[in-house]
């Protein structure tokens, strides 16, 4: 649905979790009753966007009902919104995944994207890691959309630690949009999840000469879809260098999800400009983060998601490295009071000893799922992110 235009500057922003009814009600999680005809009221079968009670005064989105799923979801009112000094909130919920990626994005319009959907509950040699993450996953889904659709599920690229929960997803949630980079539809995993992505929402193909989102962002609110020029050599034998990344700025702060992007690919794309938040590319690994993309990222915070040494996967990938987390160190600042378990890299990950796992000193602005669990990070717009 196209974004409308409309002016809320200096309003406070107050999204509520859910749509309003147009008799001044909440449409509540289960079946409501109807004051005006005693009735049942289902808040998932709206015909008009008038059943999902318009605009909510002073915030700068909109209850519409979405014509192809038939249940009300949030759409900006666009590029006349001024968000900046409303106090809205970005927040972006790195949930702890074991050995993969999945990153909830609450944006201050009230609508939401989801970064990649961690691995297949199922994967074979992950033990009990990859199902008790994809269940962790759904579990909290369920508590931070609070029965809000996923407004955009953006995959940076189809490996299984990525994509192998989406199945879950569309299971469980309404999804409005997909994205992904269009590429490998002929394996199977990919293939199923594409059958399920036209069957239950609209998808989008993203890679360099397509770079157009299927959201839009609303004034001061802004996404971007960050891709090199054309694809690497190597992405036909490696998905990594095929990542698409996600850049959203809220005013003065930024966040960019970079997927499993490696330094081939770092050097190649414009990142615009520094960014306030860093998802680490890779998990961590020693092939991502280089020097000359974090010299022009800049980034004042970042978040490593990897299991742990001994959990899943891992221990056939050893992440994250050493020398990443003390690349990011460097490029963070910081007290350095704080450490992080990583893999020295001087052996082969694979029959890797406990000696070579070190406890580096890291940034108290870097994160990692491995050992913080679910990282949650907030930002007004100020330039500065507070972890919950």
């Amino acid at each position: 649905m196209v974004p409308l235009a409309a002016n809320c500057t200096g309003s406070t922003l107050d999204t509520p979790a859910r749509p309003p009814r147009t008799d001044g009600g909440l449409v509540d999680a289960g079946v409501d009753t109807d004051a005006s005809s005693g009735g049942a009221v289902d808040p998932e079968a709206c015909t008009t966007d008038e059943d999902c009670g318009g605009t909510d005064p002073g915030s700068c989105s909109r209850w519409a009902c979405n014509e192809d799923t038939r249940r009300c979801h949030t759409v900006s009112l666009g590029e006349g919104c001024n968000l900046c000094g409303s106090g809205g909130v970005l927040r972006v919920h790195f949930y702890r995944m074991s050995q993969a990626l999945a990153a909830l994005v609450e944006l201050p319009d009230g609508r939401h994207i989801l970064i990649d959907t961690g691995d297949s509950p199922t994967r074979q040699f992950c033990g009990t890691a990859c199902s008790t993450a994809h269940d962790h996953l759904i579990e909290r889904l369920r508590e931070d959309l609070e029965g809000a659709p996923i407004d955009m599920l953006w995959i940076t690229h189809p490996h299984s630690d990525h994509i192998g929960g989406a199945v879950g997803v569309f299971e469980n949630f309404d999804v409005t949009h997909y994205v992904d980079n269009g590429r490998d539809g002929d394996d199977n995993q990919i293939r199923i999840v594409h059958q399920r992505a036209n069957q239950e929402s609209t998808m989008t193909v993203v890679e360099p000469t397509r770079d157009e989102i299927p959201i839009a962002g609303s004034g001061d609110l802004k996404l971007a879809a960050i891709v090199p020029p054309v694809w690497l050599s190597q992405c036909s034998t490696d998905r990594n260098a095929c990542s698409i990344l996600l850049r959203i700025d809220y005013c003065s702060s930024s966040v960019l999800f970079t997927g499993d992007a490696e330094i081939d690919e770092e050097e190649q794309i414009d990142t615009l400009g520094p960014a306030t938040l860093l998802q680490a590319g890779h998990h961590g690994s020693s092939t991502s983060s280089g020097a000359e993309f974090l010299a022009r990222v800049q980034p004042k915070y970042a978040v490593i998601s990897s299991g742990r040494e001994d959990e899943g996967l891992n221990n056939s990938y050893c992440h994250p490295r050493s020398v990443t987390v003390e690349a990011l160190t460097a490029a963070l600042g910081g007290s350095g009071s704080n450490t992080l378990r990583a893999f020295d890299g001087q052996v082969s990950c694979r029959g890797n000893t406990d000696s070579h796992w070190v406890d580096v000193p890291a940034s108290d602005r870097l994160w990692s799922t491995a050992r913080d669990g679910d990282v949650v990070l907030s930002t007004t717009g100020d330039g500065t992110f507070v972890k919950e």
